[in-house]
């Protein structure tokens, strides 16, 4: 693992390539419109994460990784974590609250934090990375949940 390399050529792949997402002449749900992958150079070397349920990641400040979340629709597929600009893990995200399983469906980054977006049927969470404790995740921690009512 190392945090040192750098992220270039980050790219998106869809779904259904070419399709006119705007106007959706098909009807397709938006689970079904969902990128498919994430492809990236780092070292001269290309790298892939790839899911049929769905993939959407955001590259770190510093580009030395990717937030991502799989399955953003799928219950079975649906996880979170970050990824090294080598393609290993830096980080895996608990998808529980107690004893309630969640979904994540989204990441951003608000202020100096960032934070991977939750959901459970009447309610949504937020799980941040601590930068005082842990300097942009850099470790295997993660902050905890907190409700954003």
């Amino acid at each position: 693992m190392s945090t040192l390399e750098k992220i270039a050529d980050l790219r998106i792949v869809d779904h259904h390539p070419g399709y006119d997402k705007v106007n959706n002449p098909l009807l397709l749900s938006v689970a079904e419109l969902a990128p498919v992958g994430l492809t990236w150079q780092s070292g001269g070397v290309q790298h892939a994460i790839r899911s049929q349920a769905g993939v959407s990641g955001r590259l770190l400040g510093d580009a030395s990784g990717i937030a991502v979340v799989e399955g953003p629709y799928d219950p079975s597929a649906n996880r979170a974590y970050i990824v090294n600009a080598d393609g290993s893990s830096r980080a895996r995200i608990p998808a529980q609250i107690g004893a309630e399983r969640v979904m994540f469906y989204t990441w951003s980054k608000l202020t100096a934090q960032s934070h991977f977006w939750l959901r459970r049927l009447d309610e949504t969470f937020v799980s941040k990375c601590e930068r005082q404790t842990v300097p942009w995740c850099k470790s295997q921690e993660v902050g905890k949940c907190m409700s954003t009512r």
